[in-house]
Protein backbone atom coordinates (compact mmCIF):
# COMPACT_ATOMS: atom_id res chain seq x y z
CA UNK A 1 0.00 0.00 0.00
CA UNK A 2 3.02 2.31 0.31
CA UNK A 3 3.98 2.02 -3.37
CA UNK A 4 3.98 5.50 -4.98
CA UNK A 5 1.71 4.23 -7.75
CA UNK A 6 -1.22 4.08 -5.33
CA UNK A 7 -0.99 7.85 -4.68
CA UNK A 8 -2.55 8.78 -8.00
CA UNK A 9 -3.91 5.53 -9.43
CA UNK A 10 -7.31 5.62 -7.72
CA UNK A 11 -8.14 8.79 -9.62
CA UNK A 12 -8.34 6.82 -12.88
CA UNK A 13 -11.99 6.05 -13.67
CA UNK A 14 -12.97 2.52 -14.76
CA UNK A 15 -13.52 1.91 -18.46
CA UNK A 16 -15.37 -1.44 -18.23
CA UNK A 17 -17.77 -2.99 -15.75
CA UNK A 18 -15.48 -5.82 -14.62
CA UNK A 19 -12.01 -7.27 -14.99
CA UNK A 20 -10.67 -10.56 -13.65
CA UNK A 21 -7.30 -11.15 -12.00
CA UNK A 22 -6.88 -14.87 -11.39
CA UNK A 23 -4.36 -17.18 -9.75
CA UNK A 24 -2.06 -18.72 -12.34
CA UNK A 25 -2.15 -22.20 -10.81
CA UNK A 26 -5.92 -22.42 -10.87
CA UNK A 27 -8.00 -23.15 -13.90
CA UNK A 28 -8.22 -19.59 -15.10
CA UNK A 29 -11.90 -19.10 -15.72
CA UNK A 30 -14.22 -16.27 -14.92
CA UNK A 31 -18.01 -16.59 -14.64
CA UNK A 32 -18.51 -13.77 -17.13
CA UNK A 33 -16.85 -12.66 -20.31
CA UNK A 34 -14.51 -9.86 -19.25
CA UNK A 35 -10.85 -8.90 -19.65
CA UNK A 36 -8.65 -11.25 -17.60
CA UNK A 37 -5.00 -11.60 -16.64
CA UNK A 38 -3.20 -14.06 -14.40
CA UNK A 39 -1.18 -13.24 -11.33
CA UNK A 40 1.90 -14.51 -13.15
CA UNK A 41 2.01 -11.10 -14.87
CA UNK A 42 5.51 -9.96 -13.93
CA UNK A 43 5.01 -6.19 -13.88
CA UNK A 44 3.26 -4.77 -10.83
CA UNK A 45 2.46 -1.52 -12.66
CA UNK A 46 0.72 -3.48 -15.43
CA UNK A 47 -1.40 -5.36 -12.89
CA UNK A 48 -2.43 -2.14 -11.14
CA UNK A 49 -3.32 -0.48 -14.45
CA UNK A 50 -5.33 -3.55 -15.42
CA UNK A 51 -7.27 -3.59 -12.13
CA UNK A 52 -8.06 0.09 -12.60
CA UNK A 53 -9.87 -0.67 -15.86
CA UNK A 54 -12.81 -2.28 -14.05
CA UNK A 55 -15.46 -0.90 -11.73
CA UNK A 56 -15.47 -4.44 -10.29
CA UNK A 57 -12.53 -6.77 -9.79
CA UNK A 58 -13.29 -10.48 -9.91
CA UNK A 59 -10.44 -12.44 -8.37
CA UNK A 60 -9.39 -15.55 -6.55
CA UNK A 61 -6.07 -14.11 -5.37
CA UNK A 62 -5.35 -12.54 -1.99
CA UNK A 63 -3.19 -9.78 -3.45
CA UNK A 64 -5.75 -9.06 -6.14
CA UNK A 65 -8.42 -8.62 -3.49
CA UNK A 66 -6.15 -6.35 -1.43
CA UNK A 67 -4.95 -4.22 -4.35
CA UNK A 68 -8.45 -3.90 -5.78
CA UNK A 69 -9.72 -2.72 -2.41
CA UNK A 70 -7.06 -0.07 -1.86
CA UNK A 71 -7.56 1.07 -5.46
CA UNK A 72 -11.18 1.78 -4.64
CA UNK A 73 -12.66 -0.99 -6.75
CA UNK A 74 -15.54 -3.26 -5.75
CA UNK A 75 -13.95 -6.67 -5.22
CA UNK A 76 -15.67 -10.01 -5.75
CA UNK A 77 -13.75 -13.09 -4.66
CA UNK A 78 -14.71 -16.32 -6.40
CA UNK A 79 -13.58 -19.79 -5.37
CA UNK A 80 -11.65 -18.73 -2.26
CA UNK A 81 -9.04 -21.40 -1.61
CA UNK A 82 -8.02 -20.20 1.85
CA UNK A 83 -9.61 -18.73 4.97
CA UNK A 84 -7.36 -15.66 4.66
CA UNK A 85 -9.99 -14.11 2.39
CA UNK A 86 -12.36 -13.90 5.36
CA UNK A 87 -10.13 -11.70 7.52
CA UNK A 88 -9.71 -8.47 5.56
CA UNK A 89 -10.38 -5.26 7.48
CA UNK A 90 -12.22 -4.10 4.34
CA UNK A 91 -13.90 -7.36 3.30
CA UNK A 92 -14.46 -8.16 -0.35
CA UNK A 93 -17.70 -9.78 -1.40
CA UNK A 94 -17.07 -13.52 -1.31
CA UNK A 95 -19.23 -15.28 -3.84
CA UNK A 96 -20.70 -18.44 -2.35
CA UNK A 97 -22.90 -19.32 -5.30
CA UNK A 98 -22.88 -18.80 -9.03
CA UNK A 99 -25.10 -15.70 -9.07
CA UNK A 100 -22.68 -13.02 -10.18
CA UNK A 101 -25.43 -10.46 -10.72
CA UNK A 102 -26.24 -10.49 -7.01
CA UNK A 103 -22.52 -10.12 -6.28
CA UNK A 104 -22.46 -6.96 -8.43
CA UNK A 105 -25.31 -5.60 -6.31
CA UNK A 106 -23.68 -6.51 -2.98
CA UNK A 107 -19.98 -5.75 -3.52
CA UNK A 108 -18.85 -2.40 -2.21
CA UNK A 109 -15.85 -0.14 -2.32
CA UNK A 110 -13.98 1.32 0.63
CA UNK A 111 -12.92 4.88 -0.26
CA UNK A 112 -10.75 5.24 2.87
CA UNK A 113 -9.01 1.86 2.64
CA UNK A 114 -5.75 3.14 1.14
CA UNK A 115 -5.30 5.87 3.74
CA UNK A 116 -6.17 3.48 6.58
CA UNK A 117 -3.68 0.88 5.34
CA UNK A 118 -0.94 3.46 4.84
CA UNK A 119 -1.53 4.87 8.34
CA UNK A 120 -1.30 1.38 9.83
CA UNK A 121 1.98 0.78 7.97
CA UNK A 122 3.47 4.07 9.16
CA UNK A 123 2.41 3.37 12.75
CA UNK A 124 3.97 -0.10 12.58
CA UNK A 125 7.18 1.40 11.18
CA UNK A 126 7.33 3.93 14.03
CA UNK A 127 6.74 1.18 16.60
CA UNK A 128 9.55 -0.92 15.17
CA UNK A 129 11.88 2.08 15.05
CA UNK A 130 11.25 2.74 18.75
CA UNK A 131 12.15 -0.85 19.62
Amino acid sequence: CMHPLFRWAREIPPSVKAVAYMHHQETATCPIDCPMILNSEPKFEDVVNFILRGEFLITNTYHGAYWGTILGRKVIVISPFSNKFYHFKHPPFIMQDSNLESAFDLAKSYPDALEECQTANIQFYETVKEL
